[in-house]
């Protein structure tokens, strides 16, 4: 949560509970949670609701919002795939179709189900360098500010508050023309 000095910074949360969007607002923070339904719309300023498997639903958001980050949590206390890989996939396709992104963290659990959630985000995010993202593995209880602060690594799990495991990110070898 780099938050520019002297700015009120923008993030957008999708999760169908408050307990990310309740720890990430503050004074200097406007959160826009965003709900799973069967069609878009805007319920308010601060909320939408949209298909998690429609690429455009997700445009229309980052059309609508100058978010600095994104906080994907659409996989917790469910095992859905329309809200968890589908829904990340769909987030990516609007992402990658814009000049500007904003940081991606994809908030999972520890179920096998968000193991496979985790791991088709580490591959987007290696398959679209354009696209900074990261995944936490979240137990639900953990602060998760001081996570989302960090942006070395590409994979952590929160446990008892203290990080478990972390996987720095590859850097990508690009060959120099000759």
């Amino acid at each position: 949560l780099v938050d520019r000095l002297g700015e009120r910074t923008v993030w957008i949360v999708l999760a169908d509970d408050d307990r990310i969007s309740t720890r990430l607002r503050s004074p200097e923070r406007r959160v826009v949670t965003v709900r799973t339904g069967a069609t878009f719309s805007r319920a308010s300023q601060d909320e939408f609701i949209l298909d998690p498997a429609r690429a455009d639903h997700f445009a229309w958001i980052l059309d609508s919002v100058p978010a600095i980050g994104i906080v994907h949590a659409g996989s917790l206390g469910n095992d859905d795939l329309e809200r968890g890989p589908y829904s990340l996939h769909a987030l990516l396709q609007a992402l990658m179709a814009r000049t500007e992104r904003p940081r991606v963290w994809v908030v999972t659990g520890s179920s096998p189900f968000h193991a496979a959630t985790a791991a088709l985000s580490r591959a987007l995010f290696d398959e679209n360098p354009g696209i900074a993202g990261r995944c936490v593995e979240w137990n639900g209880t953990d602060d998760l500010l001081p996570d989302l602060s960090c942006t070395d690594g590409a994979f952590v799990a929160l446990r008892g508050g203290r990080l478990r495991k972390c996987v720095r990110a590859l850097e990508r070898d690009i060959p120099r023309a000759e």
